[in-house]
Order: structure tokens, then sequence, then C-alpha cells
């Protein structure tokens, strides 16, 4: 739960600051601060709340890469895993 907090804060700020970049490229001469501001709020909140389910996959990912499922596992789940019955 918290490397994927960590993933998702990246990406949060990662985006702020290129679209602060992209802010202050774009009104160099006189940088207009207050829609900067209320852009990159915008893109905060945006990126943080939909981007989680996104890092919360990344996560997830990276642990199971580094720590594979065992063999008692896989079987754990088979045994616990639904069985799905075919409507005829």
């Amino acid at each position: 739960m918290l490397g994927a907090a960590a993933i998702n804060a990246m990406f949060t700020l990662g985006s702020l600051m290129a679209v602060m970049l992209v802010g202050i490229v774009a009104t160099y001469p006189e940088i207009a601060v207050w829609p900067i501001t209320f852009v990159t709020g915008v893109v905060a909140l945006v990126v943080g709340i939909v981007g989680y389910p996104i890092s919360y996959t990344t996560w997830l990912a990276i642990d199971l890469a580094m720590h594979p499922l065992e063999a008692d596992e896989i079987a754990d789940t088979a045994t616990h895993a639904p069985v799905h019955s075919q409507a005829q």
C-alpha cells in the first residue's frame, strides 16, 4: 500500500513539474502565475485520484516480480478459487 502511494506521488509530482514547465515556457515574458497555479492544482487532483489504480497495479507488478508466488500459494489459490458453473 505504501509503495503504491509512493508511485502515485512520483506520477503526480512528475506531471506537476511538466505542467509548470509548460506554463512557464508558454507565458515566459510575463509569467501568468494564477492560471498556472489553478491548472497545476487541477492536474494534481486529477492525476492523484485517477492515477491511483494505475500506480497500485504498477506496485503489485513490481512486488510480484520481486517476490514470485511459491508452490504452496499457487496450490492454495487453486483450492479456494470459485468454481464457475456453465449455464446450459
